[in-house]
């Protein structure tokens, strides 16, 4: 919704200060979707992009294997807690 607000006010011919202080976000904010639109048109609006950083290293089959065919020492399943200590995993 703020994004789409972003975009119908700056339609409206209004400046990115007065839209960012009549939706209380930033100045920044208001210049990254107004230009996304720009660019991209609704498809810019619809997701955030991609975000650098380390690239997870999850292997979400060897858990599932290891879920399915195994089972942990001294109990009759796995835990969230002792699956993740095991493929070395954060419990979320």
């Amino acid at each position: 919704m703020e994004r789409a607000s972003i975009v119908l006010l700056a339609a409206e011919g209004k400046s990115n200060v007065t839209i960012a202080e009549e939706l209380a976000v930033s100045r920044h904010t208001v210049a990254r979707w107004r230009q996304r639109f720009v660019e991209l048109g609704i498809s810019g609006l619809e997701k955030d992009a991609p975000r650098s950083g380390r690239t997870p290293k999850l292997d979400r089959e060897a858990i599932i294997r290891k879920t399915t065919q195994e089972k942990p020492e001294n109990a009759t399943q796995w835990s969230t807690r002792s699956m993740a200590r095991a493929s070395g995993v954060s419990e979320a």
